[in-house]
C-alpha cells in the first residue's frame, strides 16, 4: 500500500516539476525566428518514456496468461503511442508568419500575421492564437518563455485578448 502512494506521489511531483521546469527555460533565438519548443522535462518523458512503455507493453504481453494481463498490456502500449504522438509540438515565430510542429514533424500548422488574433488566459498559462481559417496554435504552460511568446505576438500587432 505505501509502495503504490509512493508512486503515485512521485507521478504528481513530476508532472508538477515539467510544468513548472519549463518557466526557466529560454526561447531561442536565430537569425530569422525565435523557437518556442517545449520544455526539456517533457521532450524526455515523451521522446524516451513512449518508446519505452511500447517495449514494456510488449513485453508484458508476451507474458500475458489471460485477458485482464493482455489489456493491460495494451493499455501500456497505447500509453506509449500516446506519448509519441500527443508531445506538443515546437512554435516558430518568422516575420511573416507562426508555425508549429508536432507529431514528430509530420504534422505543421501555419498562421499568418494578418489574420491571427488571441486570447491569453492567465489562469491556465496558455496563449491561443487563431488564424482567420480556424486553425489554432496553443501555447501552452509546457513550452518555454510565455512573457517573450506574448512579446513577439504585440511586436507583429496581433490583437491579444485577456
Amino acid at each position: 500500500m505505501i509502495g503504490n502512494a509512493l508512486v503515485i506521489g512521485f507521478a504528481l511531483f513530476l508532472v508538477r516539476f515539467i510544468a513548472t521546469e519549463s518557466r526557466f527555460q529560454r526561447a531561442r533565438r536565430t537569425p530569422t525566428s525565435v523557437r518556442f519548443p517545449v520544455g526539456l522535462g517533457l521532450r524526455l518523458i515523451c521522446r524516451l518514456g513512449g518508446p519505452f512503455l511500447i517495449l514494456v507493453g510488449y513485453k508484458m504481453l508476451e507474458r500475458a496468461d489471460n485477458r485482464f494481463d493482455q489489456g493491460s498490456a495494451l493499455l501500456v502500449a497505447a500509453i506509449g503511442m500516446g506519448c509519441l504522438v500527443g508531445e506538443p509540438g515546437e512554435i516558430i515565430v518568422s516575420e511573416d508568419e507562426l508555425n508549429q510542429r508536432s507529431l514528430l514533424g509530420l504534422k505543421r500548422r501555419t498562421i499568418r500575421w494578418g489574420t491571427a488574433v488571441a486570447r491569453h488566459t492567465q489562469a491556465l498559462r496558455e496563449v491561443l492564437v487563431i488564424g482567420r481559417d480556424g486553425m489554432t496554435i496553443t501555447h501552452s504552460q509546457y513550452h518555454v518563455g510565455q512573457s517573450d511568446f506574448l512579446h513577439e505576438l504585440k511586436r507583429h500587432q496581433v490583437q491579444v485578448q485577456s
